[in-house]
């Protein structure tokens, strides 16, 4: 005869497994009445829900090593969302709580990023570097774009060019807190669009993974463009605080900088003119510090065209009928 523990066991677990799906459906009709309303906040828990489930997903294929601090990063992070969503549900209201509900996807849209690899490398897609190279010889005729940059490397280029890089990270700022000043609103619509122009560049990462010249053709080169503090401390920073190294394609800094200008320029013709220089040397530096293939620059700007008319009809469909879209609230267009 079967020992007590094996004869019973099938039992037990079927009981803990009918108990964990009751405990779940009572979680989740709980939750239904609290879901987020506001469009930012369906943005990050639908973005931060398919992520878990594409970590559990993994973890069960036995794909994914240490699943359970990736299932709980996004775990805490969907609880983040929730309480924001609460707290502006409850009637949060006052200066401070206003920018911190709304420009709250500073922290989790970063978080998101740095929570990549894992699952990018779980998932397994073949590397693309070969394909991104392929493609751009063919539009320049043969010649690799980094490798032809070369004649221009000098060390204060390299500065200028690592520091215009890091200009990314002001864009979505600037504009972000120039429309605020004008009506809240209308930054709302602008952060939801940003962020949604973000995770449309992170959907290019899992499709397309690839880790850009700076590894892929790294043997070509015979001069390097970090050669002095600035440009080394700038590169060493960067490549330490990303954790997603598979961010080639498409070029999340050129097309989070071009939703920016786009947005700019339908809001204020005097933020685009003061911005459109500065963007056109970050796009340069996206090539010549080797981190970007010129074909993931000009994907990254088509997809913005795309993404920002596309984020506002969704947030203006969203919001519509709640007296809090940006039309009904400024009569005006951004």
């Amino acid at each position: 005869m079967a020992p007590f523990g094996e004869q019973y066991a099938g039992t037990i677990n079927s009981a803990f497994t009918i108990a964990g799906r009751v405990l779940a459906g009572i979680a989740v009709a709980y939750s239904i009445q609290r879901m987020p309303r506001r469009p930012i906040d369906i943005l990050h828990a639908l973005v931060l829900g398919l992520l878990l489930l594409i970590t559990l997903a993994l973890a069960a294929l036995g794909r994914l090593e240490r699943w359970q601090a990736s299932a709980a990063h996004y775990v805490l992070m969907l609880a983040i969302v929730f309480c924001v969503a609460q707290a502006v549900r409850r009637g949060w209201r006052g200066r401070f709580a206003d920018v911190i509900t709304s420009f709250y996807p500073l922290v989790i849209v970063p978080q998101v990023f740095n929570s990549l690899q894992p699952l990018i490398t779980g998932i397994g897609l073949p590397n693309q570097d070969g394909t991104l190279i392929a493609i751009d010889q063919a539009m320049l005729g043969g010649h690799h774009a980094t490798v032809w940059l070369e004649r221009f490397v000098t060390p204060w280029l390299n500065d200028v060019m690592h520091l215009s890089y890091c200009t990314y990270y002001i864009f979505p700022l600037v504009v972000g807190v120039a429309m605020w000043r004008r009506s809240p609103e209308i930054a709302r619509r602008f952060i939801f669009t940003a962020a949604l122009a973000f995770y449309v560049s992170y959907i290019g990462y899992f499709l397309v993974p690839a880790r850009g010249p700076r590894t892929a053709q790294a043997q070509l080169y015979t001069l390097s463009t970090r050669t002095t503090p600035i440009s080394t401390g700038i590169y060493d920073f960067l490549d330490g605080a990303e954790k997603t190294k598979d961010d080639v394609f498409p070029s999340g800094h050129n097309m989070i900088t071009a939703v920016c200008l786009i947005a700019a320029w339908r809001f204020n013709r005097r933020i685009f003119w003061w911005l459109l220089p500065v963007a056109v040397m970050l796009a340069i530096s996206t090539v010549y510090c080797r981190f970007h293939y010129v074909i993931d620059v000009i994907a990254g700007i088509i997809l913005a065209f795309l993404t920002l008319p596309a984020g506002y009809r969704m947030y203006d469909r969203a919001t519509r009928g709640t007296g809090s879209s940006p039309d009904a609230t400024s009569g005006g267009q951004a």
